[in-house]
């Protein structure tokens, strides 16, 4: 995965917001077998994606 990271624990997941964690579950299919797109987050956020983004973003330098 070009730029984001491989696998993220429970750990890591503790280390975060509560909606960092959500987006990012949201993002990578953490706890579930369904991974969204950043479009489909921030329609579940009312967000823009680069909004998103930049929350993903944030939320992988915290856990890297």
């Amino acid at each position: 995965m070009k730029g984001g990271i491989d696998m993220i624990t429970e750990t890591q997941l503790e280390k975060l917001s509560p909606k960092e964690e959500r987006i990012l579950r949201m993002k990578y299919g953490v706890g579930s077998n369904t991974k969204h797109s950043l479009s489909e987050i921030a329609l579940q956020f009312s967000q823009n994606e680069n909004e998103i983004k930049k929350i993903v973003d944030d939320a992988e330098k915290k856990i890297k």
